[in-house]
């Protein structure tokens, strides 16, 4: 009986710790992902031609709003891997999937086990969103990062 009471009390106090640790994990990677995408709008991507500029979708005005949830995160991610990682030539570098902020966001979007929803992804087919600029677009993944990382419980539902 009193083994069992310690294993439950044990129990109970790991799991509260491991709680603090994760929250502390997602704190980390949301102030390295403001470090990142602030390094590269200070120096962002020049296009050589006008004509190259890259645009992505606008998240924020995109269907109902995602703005700063767990799906507008994913979206980020899928909109950049598929429209600017695979991009060559050392302006691009910071957006390769192997680099810092593209395996941070990456990280953030499957902590706890959850994952970028299918239908989300699908959307991005379809030809009728607005789109705005890379610049634009890193803007406001910051803008949101940090109105997340501000709160008291660093992850959206």
């Amino acid at each position: 009986m009193m083994k069992t009471l310690l294993l439950l009390v044990c129990t109970v106090f790991v799991s509260g710790f491991t709680l603090k640790g994760t929250d502390a994990i997602h704190k980390t990677v949301l102030k390295e992902l403001v470090t990142e995408l602030e390094a590269v709008l200070v120096n962002p991507p020049k296009e050589t031609k006008a004509k190259e500029e890259i645009f992505l979708v606008d998240l924020e005005k995109k269907g109902s709003g995602m703005k700063c949830e767990h799906d507008y995160f994913c979206q980020a991610e899928e909109e950049m891997v598929k429209k600017v990682s695979g991009l060559s030539g050392v302006k691009f570098d910071p957006f390769r999937t192997d680099k810092k902020l593209m395996r941070n966001l990456n990280t953030y979007n499957h902590q706890d086990g959850k994952n970028c929803k299918k239908e989300i992804r699908s959307h991005s087919a379809d030809e009728d969103q607005e789109e705005i600029t890379l610049d634009v677009f890193l803007k406001d993944l910051l803008k949101c990062v940090k109105h997340v990382n501000s709160q008291k419980s660093p992850r959206p539902s």
